[in-house]
């Protein structure tokens, strides 16, 4: 359980990261 928990950092990053590009390319839509 050395490098997992880096990886799941990682990925909960980009998960957030696309979230928000997600939320603020539909942002204009939702209006």
């Amino acid at each position: 359980m050395r490098g997992k928990m880096k990886r799941v950092m990682a990925l909960v990053l980009v998960a957030v990261l696309l979230l928000a590009l997600v939320a603020s390319a539909l942002m204009p839509f939702v209006r």
